[in-house]
């Protein structure tokens, strides 16, 4: 019993001591927003080479037939 309780004591101090650690610092990931004039001055894409995308496409073919 006494093995037991010195285990729980120990679990309980360090379970005290990791919420009481500071959290960790924000990760800088190097983004640097731009001003609005510079985001509206980048011209906007073109469209692809073979025109424009169609609104919609009829995929059913490439599915195999339902069954019971």
């Amino acid at each position: 019993m006494p093995v037991r309780k010195i285990i729980l004591g120990a679990f309980c101090v360090l379970l005290a001591l990791g919420a009481l650690a500071p959290a960790p610092a924000a990760r800088a990931t190097g983004l640097v927003f731009a001003e609005e004039d510079r985001y509206r001055s980048i011209p906007l894409a073109s469209p692809p080479l073979m025109g424009e995308l169609p609104v919609s496409a009829d995929l059913s073919r490439h599915f195999p037939t339902p069954r019971d």
